[in-house]
């Protein structure tokens, strides 16, 4: 089980005490374990077509909504987060990775060195 707590996240991403944080969309896994906030919109999306990303949502292409990591802050299922670095192949948070929920399955992100690309619903 990991240990992780907002601020070992590292200060890229959005605090839960950060009072002018206004949520403009938020999202969770199937479960609703794990669930973030996201208080800009998208700086651009795209569409994956690569080999991996056909094996990891189970269908010809997937769709990602592009964030700043400022813009995200997890509120709740941190412990919950599985992290996968499919270049070592290895499951831990070597970034960048894949992240989702460690109960449903659910693919929720890629997360970069700055950068947070949601598989929104």
């Amino acid at each position: 089980m990991n240990d992780l707590s907002p601020d070992s996240l590292g200060p890229e991403y959005g605090s839960l005490e950060n009072t002018g944080f206004t949520a403009k969309y938020k999202a969770s896994c199937f479960c609703g374990a794990v669930r973030y906030e996201v208080s800009a919109d998208p700086v651009d999306a795209k569409i994956c077509h690569c080999l991996a990303c056909q094996k990891l949502h189970g269908a010809p292409m997937q769709w990602a909504a592009i964030f700043h990591k400022r813009h995200v802050r997890l509120t709740a299922g941190l412990n919950d987060l599985v992290f996968y670095n499919n270049e070592q192949n290895r499951c831990e948070r070597i970034l960048p990775c894949k992240v989702s929920c460690s109960r449903c399955g659910t693919p929720i992100a890629d997360e970069g060195r700055r950068m947070w690309l949601a598989f929104p619903s």
